[in-house]
């Protein structure tokens, strides 16, 4: 592949071996980005947003690190690996995303009867209000939330790091899935005798796994290369042309949201703590509350349900835009 295509493909690479628990290819796109000066200022500004997407739980130590002033430019890569490293062990916490889309999906129905889900419903509709900007929204919520007489340093820390990034630019979703962490912190607190536990625990896990004690350079999976990067929205545009009519009410709108949630957005199950909605009770850091529900809604298609477009995709769709993907990563690198 090209030089560019390879870069690009770490950025999105990181994403994906956080959420698949794959510390090889971690280790590959982290050292890959970090040499670069330019591509290191991008991985710093992208950490709040692969921290919230994918394991809130570690929002405050972020805010830590963000805030650290280091003795030398080694300890600052060394304390950024490794929290890449916990991020990608870790028992992934997908709330914030799926509390958000979830809320977003119904709109003015409530088919959740929960307080998190409630909570979300009232600030989504103060966003709304507030011009549709997060930023504003978010310090209004820190402001109430930081209230609260049992929140702990941790929470409080964590809390800062969404509203912080709630500010910033980027895509919208991405700011916005900082107030539904907000929620689900103060709602939950952070537990971090909890957090460094399954740390450790799912480092031992993935040893035994792998059986070797250190991450080592592998090449970048096709998978990393979806719409996000430019071989994937070339090689996307293939599959609409030649392959979408053989799949009989599937548009190209609904074949990148499955792409999207079928394979960009794979988590292992181990790597998940799920919990059902209809469960009273409020769950911890390192569980899943709401994301198992958001897929019900986004596997969908047509009268296709989530276990049957799953089994299409693995069958079938999966290969079809897996051959796209290699052939124009195949053919850019030959000019």
């Amino acid at each position: 592949m090209t030089d560019d295509d390879f870069v690009y493909g770490c950025r999105s690479a990181i994403q994906k071996a956080i959420r698949r628990g794959d510390l090889d290819l971690a280790h590959t796109a982290f050292l890959t980005l970090w040499r670069d000066k330019k591509q290191r200022n991008w991985l710093k500004w992208r950490m709040p947003s692969l921290v919230h997407e994918e394991a809130w739980q570690f929002a405050g130590e972020l805010w830590g690190l963000s805030n650290a002033k280091f003795d030398s430019a080694e300890e600052e890569k060394r304390e950024y690996q490794r929290l890449v490293y916990k991020l990608t062990v870790a028992t992934k916490s997908k709330d914030a995303t799926a509390l958000w889309f979830l809320n977003n999906h119904y709109k003015k129905r409530e088919p959740f009867k929960h307080s998190e889900y409630a909570d979300m419903t009232y600030w989504r509709a103060a966003f709304e209000k507030a011009g549709s900007n997060p930023g504003v929204t978010a310090s209004e919520l820190y402001k109430l939330l930081a209230k609260g007489k049992s929140v702990s340093d941790d929470t409080l820390a964590a809390m800062k790091m969404m509203r912080r990034r709630a500010g910033m630019g980027g895509m919208l979703g991405d700011r916005c899935i900082c107030l539904s962490g907000m929620i689900l912190a103060a709602s939950r607190g952070v537990d971090t005798e909890l957090v460094q536990l399954d740390v450790r625990k799912k480092l031992s896990e993935w040893r035994n796994r792998i059986g070797r004690k250190r991450p080592r350079l592998v090449e970048l999976p096709w998978y990393a290369f979806d719409m996000h990067t430019q071989a994937g929205k070339i090689a996307v545009g293939i599959f609409v042309r030649n392959k979408l009519k053989g799949y009989s009410g599937l548009s190209e709108e609904k074949f990148r949201s499955v792409f999207f949630w079928a394979e960009s957005s794979l988590v292992p199950d181990y790597l998940l703590a799920n919990v059902s909605p209809e469960c009273d009770g409020t769950p911890s850091c390192l569980e899943s509350k709401w994301y198992d529900a958001l897929l019900e809604r986004k596997l969908s298609y047509g009268r296709k349900k989530r276990k049957a477009v799953q089994k299409l995709w693995n069958t079938s769709m999966r290969g079809d835009i897996k051959g796209c993907v290699e052939w124009i990563l195949e053919k850019r690198g030959e000019k």
